[in-house]
């Protein structure tokens, strides 16, 4: 697994820098005060990331924000309507998962960030949202697609 001070997921960003254009989403990366990684600001389809943070955090900062993205794209056209809260547990449920199909644990973060926002939730809500996670989750994974992976060189054991 990736660490998330690390930078061995920069092969990733590319690839959702490319999402957020298609999204008609600008991407600025800037300073921010510490412990923040970013935010998505709607009405000018800006994600703003912090650009004291590894290329890992930034990953993953990039595909909570995008989730943001893609779910107001949902929320504008009239497909779904949710509270803020409802959406936290969203995105960060998708940069769960989606972090955790690259490579990246992002546990020691997004478990105790996904029980703050769904404290006041009822189990109906949640496996409503869940849904939801797995269609953002899937279009985020699409895009990113995993690199090639080098071969595995099979070596024979002398006798």
């Amino acid at each position: 697994m990736a660490e998330p001070e690390g930078d061995t997921l920069a092969w990733a960003y590319p690839r959702l820098v490319k999402l957020a254009g298609a999204l008609r989403c600008s991407i600025v990366v800037e300073r921010m005060p510490d412990g923040t990684g970013g935010c998505f600001i709607p009405d000018l389809r800006v994600i703003a990331l912090n650009e004291d943070n590894s290329v890992n955090h930034q990953v993953k900062t990039l595909v909570h924000e995008l989730s943001h993205a893609l779910l107001r794209w949902s929320i504008e056209t009239g497909e779904v309507e949710l509270p803020y809260s409802q959406e936290e547990l969203i995105v960060e449920s998708v940069a769960y998962t989606v972090c955790g199909s690259i490579g990246l644990d992002t546990s020691a973060y997004s478990i105790p960030y996904l029980a703050s926002w769904s404290e006041q939730t009822p189990m109906e809500i949640v496996e409503l949202c869940a849904g939801w996670v797995d269609q953002v989750a899937k279009r985020i994974e699409d895009t990113i697609d995993l690199p090639p992976q080098p071969p595995v060189v099979a070596r024979a054991l002398a006798a």
